[in-house]
């Protein structure tokens, strides 16, 4: 089933989502539906730091917010059997991070997240306009998204709690 997502302009858009450009990478439009108005941005398994250069990844997302003045949250959603988690590129990324290449995909997002925090917080100069980051880990199998939670650092159903979840 194809999925229709709404267009939405950069300027009036109030959340990013950063998700994987394979097939299966996009949530269920029921899901996305609580993100509105969204744009978003895909990449090879959603992945916002590169190996070479991790500056770069947060500058590029900077000149896209520059874009996006209304944007109050970022969503980086990770997917299982992402085909792009078991290429080179992303185990050499891994490795260079100190990760084991057999690392498991929370975890993955748990180090994606606090990445983009991090990087978004430290260029943000006015804390109050710093949009809030969120992880989400969409498993298409069983058509089902769970959020990272903030406090237990644990993967809790969206449905659970739509306020954590953005």
């Amino acid at each position: 089933m194809k999925k229709s997502l709404p267009i939405v302009g950069l300027e009036d858009a109030q959340t990013i989502l950063i998700t994987c450009s394979d097939k299966n990478g996009l949530p269920p439009s029921n899901e996305l539906k609580r993100l509105e108005p969204f744009a978003f941005i895909t990449t090879h398994g959603a992945q916002i730091a590169s190996p070479e250069d991790d500056l770069d990844a947060i500058d590029s997302l900077m000149m896209v917010l520059n874009g996006a003045p209304r944007v109050e949250h970022i969503v980086l959603c990770l997917h299982s059997g992402c085909s792009y988690m078991r290429l080179p590129d992303c185990y050499d990324f891994l490795i260079k991070r100190g990760r084991n290449a057999i690392f498991p995909l929370h975890e993955v997002l748990k180090e994606q997240v606090a990445f983009l925090k991090n990087g978004v917080q430290a260029r943000f100069k006015d804390d109050d306009k710093c949009p809030a980051v969120h992880g989400w880990l969409y498993e298409p199998e069983i058509d089902w998204v769970s959020f990272l939670d903030d406090e237990t650092g644990l993967l809790l159903p969206l449905s659970a709690n739509p306020e954590l979840a953005v």
